[in-house]
């Protein structure tokens, strides 16, 4: 168990993604695999916090495993009855600066294969729910973005996550936080969340400034939840 903290409420979880077709070195993997020494030092409560940062596989079946071993963490979680929070991490390529995702969509259309070689076009990411449905994080998006801006690091809200596996993990995952919800049948709220953060590319975004962008976005989060 996390020893007592500002953030013993919380547990969270981290991952990032590795590398895929035209991005040999995702920074979004190096920022997730330095991210328990960085913490322990540049913001121990947050340190006691963390569960796991993983590093994923793109692919969808990956995906899929991930978000299993995520509900068997935030099952774990509950038993303690602290919130569970999963903030995924990929990169956007073409993005000019960090964007907190607020919707996912139950679409598939990957421009390039996965790491297994699955092309998905035109597919549903779940089947419980209808083609194109959207699910928003239950977490305040637009009030973590506007703190972690005032702190100096710009990040931008975004409604559109794409249509690959940054995507696919995520609506699997805010739908597996649904789930749990409607399970425990609300209560208190929802004591399980997922957030997406996309970074742009060190070229745009250098990874110690990505560092300090994911600890303060950790730190709101985490500041949002024991406020709600």
């Amino acid at each position: 168990a996390a020893p007592p903290s500002a953030a013993g409420s919380v547990h969270l979880v981290v991952t990032g993604f590795g590398p895929f077709t035209g991005v040999p070195n995702n920074p979004a993997e190096a920022v997730v695999r330095a991210l328990p020494g960085h913490l322990a030092i540049a913001a121990p409560s947050l340190a006691a916090a963390l569960d796991a940062a993983t590093i994923l596989p793109v692919g969808a079946a990956a995906s899929e495993a991930a978000v299993e071993a995520l509900t068997a963490s935030a099952s774990r979680a509950a038993a303690v009855g602290a919130v569970h929070v999963s903030l995924h991490v990929g990169v956007a390529t073409s993005a000019t600066t960090a964007r907190l995702e607020a919707v996912a969509f139950n679409e598939a259309s990957f421009h390039a294969p996965d790491c297994d070689g699955r092309k998905l076009s035109d597919c549903v990411v779940c089947d419980s729910y209808p083609p194109g449905a959207r699910l928003m994080s239950t977490l305040p998006a637009r009030a973590v973005a506007a703190a972690v801006a005032a702190r100096g690091h710009p990040v931008q809200v975004s409604g559109d996550a794409g249509r690959f596996v940054c995507n696919y993990l995520y609506f699997r995952s805010l739908a597996a936080a649904a789930a749990d919800a409607e399970q425990a049948g609300g209560g208190d709220g929802p004591r399980r969340h997922a957030l997406f953060l996309h970074i742009p590319p060190t070229a745009v975004l250098p990874h110690a400034e990505a560092m300090a962008l994911i600890t303060a976005v950790l730190e709101e989060v985490v500041a949002a939840v024991e406020k709600a």
